[in-house]
């Protein structure tokens, strides 16, 4: 009875250690998973971002006419192609702070070529400080406000620097450094003092997670210089990584971007008031040639055309996006509304800029000034009377001669013209198309694309002459005087092939 009662009490005993430990495991048990949640909610805060204080400014003003930016949420920037939205609600501010400290900032660089309504496009840019500062943004390109244009003076030269700044960050340490970590664990190019003195200027737009864009052609002229190669753009976009770069560049039909280069040309070459009696101007068709002997692509030896430039850019994985200078909107309408991400207010600000005929009109006025400066180059070479090189310049007697042409309406198609042989016009055409295919396809197939693509083409060529030049033996044959000479421009054209 005795061994009974102890037995049944070391059960019992054991019976109240059994729950003990069970109770233990429970307690354990529940205080992991509440750690667990904790860790999840840390976590979820660390991701989340931090909501900034109602009316906080993203970019204060420093005396350039930046004012307090309103901000837009993301889903209404997506959401928002219809410019006229309004997006400046406050809750729309408020929502969107954290959306836009999460991503970098933009780095934009717009590359042209020339002559495709660069200058419009960079011009506007200047004038719209105050509300690309409303979309988080600056301008500091060609004819940008000089504060701006300072903070991005050099940052793409390609020198030892570059390399050097790539190497460290490539291999997390360089002989001549720590190896130190940035603030947020990582690697950050700043840490090597050549590229912190560089890029030191545009320090306080990337801690605004302001965004900036640049436009300048000066990227596609044709030199050792400006080119780059893919190694290059590769180094670039890994020192950049602070920042979303990215390239964008304009298309312009072939045939009308050449006989565009080639008037620039001119414009130091024999136009302008510094030109002097030496320089000749050179034809269309010899431009156009010359240039198909040197470049398989549709490159002229000064510019590099978006066939040439793009390829290299995006083999370096930087995005690439090409604006189309033949859509029914302006220029800068499609620059802002289509191209920039997240400008809904410089868009709206652009509404109303349509295309004019002032390109047209601006065309025939150079290529009457270019006319008149051949006309003037040969009337002296032959000896007429009427022109003292020693009393008039030049340019003084073209001006003379574009005056005679706009009072009595004469164009240049009304001049006696050498014109260039059909095949020679059909290979051009030919060219040009073939290019607005390649890089515009589905722009190609539409009803601005193709047909009408040929339709400007035979206008250029039948109706204003644009690819022929003055006959200035016929013109001049059997003239003694200047005022002989110009009298005979009344009397209308002849034309004869080349």
């Amino acid at each position: 009875m005795f061994l009974r009662k102890i037995t049944l009490a070391a059960r019992a005993k054991c019976r109240l250690r059994s729950i003990g430990i069970l109770l233990a495991i429970l307690f354990i048990a529940c205080h992991n998973w509440k750690s667990f949640k904790n860790i999840q909610q840390k976590d979820f805060d660390l991701q989340r971002p931090q909501q900034a204080a109602s009316g906080e400014p993203r970019f204060q003003g420093d005396g350039t006419g930046f004012k307090t930016a309103v901000e837009v949420t993301t889903n209404h920037i997506i959401n928002n192609k219809d410019p006229a939205t309004k997006v400046d609600s406050k809750k729309s501010r408020d929502n969107t702070r954290s959306s836009h400290k999460k991503n970098k900032p933009n780095l934009i660089v717009h590359i042209g070529p020339a002559k495709t309504g660069t200058s419009t496009l960079q011009k506007n840019s200047r004038d719209f400080t105050n509300v690309l500062a409303m979309d988080g943004y600056i301008y500091a390109g060609k004819f940008g406000i000089q504060q701006q244009r300072e903070a991005i003076q050099d940052i793409f030269d390609v020198n030892d620097c570059l390399f050097v700044t790539e190497a460290y960050l490539q291999n997390h340490s360089l002989n001549n450094t720590n190896g130190r970590l940035g603030t947020e664990g990582v690697l950050k190019a700043k840490d090597n003092s050549c590229w912190k003195t560089r890029v030191t200027k545009m320090d306080k737009y990337l801690e605004n997670n302001t965004s900036i864009i640049i436009s300048d052609e000066v990227y596609s002229i044709n030199s050792k210089r400006q080119s780059r190669s893919k190694r290059e753009y590769e180094a670039l976009r890994a020192v950049f990584q602070d920042w979303d770069l990215s390239f964008v560049v304009t298309y312009r039909r072939y045939a009308e971007w050449m006989l565009s280069a080639l008037k620039q040309k001119h414009s130091w070459q024999c136009v302008g008031e510094k030109i002097d009696w030496k320089g000749q101007c050179q034809t269309p068709i010899n431009f156009i040639k010359n240039n198909w002997k040197k470049h398989n692509s549709t490159s002229t030896n000064m510019y590099r055309n978006i066939d040439e430039t793009s390829p290299v850019i995006q083999s370096a994985n930087i995005p690439v996006k090409i604006l189309n200078f033949h859509e029914e909107q302006h220029i800068t309408s499609s620059f802002y509304c289509d191209i920039i991400p997240n400008t809904p207010h410089t868009c709206q600000h652009t509404i109303g800029n349509n295309r004019s005929g002032k390109g047209v009109a601006e065309n025939a006025r150079v290529i009457v000034s270019s006319s008149c400066s051949t006309i003037v180059y040969d009337a002296v070479k032959i000896g007429l009377s009427g022109i003292d090189k020693a009393k008039q310049t030049r340019h003084e007697t073209t001006l003379n001669c574009v005056e005679f042409m706009n009072t009595h309406n004469i164009t240049h198609a009304d001049l006696p013209l050498h014109c260039p042989r059909q095949d020679l016009l059909e290979r051009l055409l030919k060219k040009s198309l073939a290019f607005e295919e390649k890089i515009l396809p589905d722009f190609f197939v539409s009803e601005m694309g193709e047909v009408e693509h040929r339709r400007l083409f035979w206008s250029m060529v039948d109706e204003r002459k644009e690819f022929c030049h003055v006959n200035t033996k016929e013109l001049l044959k059997g003239k003694t005087s200047w005022e002989e000479a110009l009298t005979s421009l009344k009397k209308g054209n002849t034309e004869s092939p080349l």
